[in-house]
């Protein structure tokens, strides 16, 4: 299944770090493009899919899906695992303390950037009535 964005584009859309692998970020890139063909209609996703790179609605709709694979990614990306736990807290090899972000403040990031997917693509949704796109813990 061909998706509308890859790793590269994400990582120059949000400058993401060198250090995050690609496959990090492939996995949410691909539930991205699932949910976008939810939103839109599998048809849509194939028309603009097709379009020209500078197509406008190609650009809007790449725009939309890097915007929902930040909504899955960040969640991941922002909770290190170490064999403690979760860390919340880490000191770099400078000795400066590197404060991740809270749970509440990672909800409001992602909710953030599903908002702004939806606003995006608005004008293609397949029911525009009903509010799909609230984030739910």
């Amino acid at each position: 299944m061909s998706e509308l964005i890859d790793a590269t584009f994400l990582r120059g859309q949000f400058d993401i770090h060198p250090d995050i692998l690609d496959s990090r970020l492939e996995r949410n890139i691909g539930a991205a493009s699932r949910r976008l063909r939810k939103w839109v209609g599998e048809d849509m996703y194939q028309s603009v899919l097709g379009k020209a790179d500078d197509d406008p609605l190609h650009l809007d709709f790449k725009l939309a899906e890097a915007n929902l694979a930040m909504h899955f990614a960040i969640l991941g990306l922002n909770t290190p695992i170490t064999s403690k736990g979760i860390l919340q807290n880490t000191r770099s090899k400078d000795f400066s303390v590197i404060t991740y972000l809270s749970p509440d403040k990672i909800a409001e990031v992602r909710q953030m950037y599903l908002d702004q997917a939806e606003e995006i693509v608005r004008d293609y949704l397949q029911m525009p009535e009903r509010n799909i796109f609230q984030f739910v813990e």
